[in-house]
């Protein structure tokens, strides 16, 4: 769940500085996983694993003289810092699910790639989704804090975090269908072609701080 609906009310640029936190942040914690992956899984493009590399000592040369104000406490720091370190968490889970014998394999690579598509498709428009139902429930409950004896208010907030609660647990569910489809895909493909598929999914989602 993100920052930037909370930083709204106290200034006008806030969510614009949200942003380039969250970019700034991304971009460290995904250059330091690319780094550790390729590493770690004997990548044999040797050029990649160089240029990654080069964007995490200028990322973490930028994160030296970052403004620490920026960054709301260091809670969006304590989140991206989180997700990247489970995300290694579950490039160990992948791994060695992708390394098990298989004796029967009747996977359609294509038809595989098909529903990945879409399944990603679905996660951007949930995302989205969630996004103005997050804006909404901040709003609804900023208005009951300014007034706390209107009842009609305190329910127009519980309502909109349970709707937006019900969102995001649909928005974990399509996530958690679209790293199946991934994996069953990796299964399917050679080495080199399985770390290009996973640099290039966190790639994109090291950019989603929309």
């Amino acid at each position: 769940l993100s920052l930037e609906p909370y930083t709204r009310a106290s200034s006008t640029r806030a969510p614009q500085i949200y942003h380039e936190e969250c970019l700034r942040l991304e971009k460290l914690y995904f250059t330091k996983w690319a780094v550790h992956y390729l590493s770690k899984n004997g990548a044999t493009d040797i050029t990649l694993l160089q240029s990654y590399e080069n964007e995490y000592e200028e990322a973490k040369k930028g994160d030296e003289n970052a403004d620490p104000r920026r960054d709301w406490g260091g809670r969006l720091r304590a989140s991206i810092s989180k997700k990247w370190k489970e995300r290694e968490i579950l490039d160990d889970v992948e791994s060695a699910y992708i390394a098990e014998p298989r004796t029967n394999v009747n996977v359609n690579k294509e038809e595989l790639k098909k529903q990945l598509t879409n399944t990603g498709n679905n996660i951007e428009a949930q995302l989205n989704n969630v996004k103005e139902l997050e804006s909404k429930a901040i709003q609804a409950a900023n208005k009951h804090m300014n007034n706390r004896d209107d009842k009609s208010l305190e329910e127009q907030a519980y309502e909109a975090y349970s709707t937006l609660g019900e969102e995001l647990r649909s928005l974990v569910d399509l996530m958690g269908e679209a790293e199946f489809q991934r994996i069953l895909l990796l299964t399917t493909l050679p080495k080199d072609e399985q770390i290009k598929m996973i640099i290039q999914a966190m790639d994109k989602d090291s950019t989603n701080c929309s």
